[in-house]
């Protein structure tokens, strides 16, 4: 493999690791929303009932986007391991 091409692919797996990083700060974030909103829907505080209607429906969307990001980190260390399988040959 020429100096070119494998420079190309050290900047694109450093990219898809920077995004990937990105990723899992982001998976932090919503884990995080996700549990103070199941701790505000069961609390004994005296919330009104659409208050916690409003927390549950967070709650569903922090869990849905929690599992589309785990696929976005699952599939791009996958591709990072295909490039680094494809500079190693």
């Amino acid at each position: 493999m020429n100096d070119t091409l494998t420079r190309a692919y050290v900047e694109e797996v450093e990219y898809q690791t920077c995004m990937i990083n990105n990723l899992k700060r982001w998976m932090r974030y919503v884990l995080l929303t996700s549990s103070l909103s199941l701790f505000l829907i069961v609390s004994t505080l005296q919330l009104r009932l659409w208050i916690r209607f409003i927390f549950v429906i967070v709650m569903a969307l922090c869990v849905i986007a929690a599992v589309l990001i785990g696929w976005a980190i699952h599939n791009g260390t996958a591709n990072v391991s295909s490039l680094l399988e494809r500079m190693n040959r």
